[in-house]
C-alpha cells in the first residue's frame, strides 16, 4: 500500500493546510506525481495563487519540466499536472528531503492510522508544525 500527501503554506511559512491519502501499490514517483497533482488542484480551486509546488524528486520534476520523457505509468498523472498548472499561476521548484518531512509525515500517518485519507485544517495544522515535525 502507498500514500500521497500535500502541505500548503503561506508566503511566510504558516501551515494553512494538509492532506494525504492511501493509494494501491504504485512506486514512488507515481505516489509523488498524485500528491502534486492534489496539491495544485486544491490551490487552484481554492485561489491559492500564485503556487510555488516544492517537491523532493528531482527526477519528477525534469518530468514536468518535459526535460526527460514522461514514463507510461505515471502519464495520467503528469496530464493532471500539467492542466492545473495551465489553470493558475504554478512554479515548480526543488528542495531537500528535509524540507519535504510535513508531507512525508502525513503520507505515513495515513498509512498507519486514519484509514483511507485524512485533511488538517490550519488550527491543528499549526500544533503540528510548530511543536512535533521539523
Amino acid at each position: 500500500m502507498s500514500s500521497a500527501a500535500f502541505c500548503i503554506r503561506n508566503d511566510r511559512g504558516d501551515l494553512m493546510y494538509a492532506a494525504a491519502r492511501t493509494l494501491n501499490d504504485t512506486t514512488n514517483i507515481c505516489a509523488e506525481a498524485i500528491a502534486i497533482g492534489d496539491g495544485i488542484e486544491y490551490c487552484v480551486t481554492h485561489q491559492f495563487l500564485p503556487v510555488i509546488m516544492e517537491t523532493d524528486s528531482l527526477a519528477l520534476l525534469n518530468i514536468i519540466r518535459q526535460i526527460w520523457s514522461i514514463p507510461w505509468n505515471i502519464r495520467m498523472e503528469i496530464r493532471r499536472i500539467q492542466y492545473w498548472s495551465n489553470k493558475g499561476q504554478v512554479q515548480f521548484a526543488h528542495i531537500l528531503r528535509e524540507g519535504n518531512a510535513l508531507a512525508d509525515c502525513l503520507a505515513n500517518c495515513v498509512l498507519k492510522f486514519a484509514g483511507n485519507q485524512i485533511e488538517v485544517l490550519s488550527q491543528f495544522a499549526h500544533h503540528c508544525s510548530s511543536s512535533n515535525i521539523k
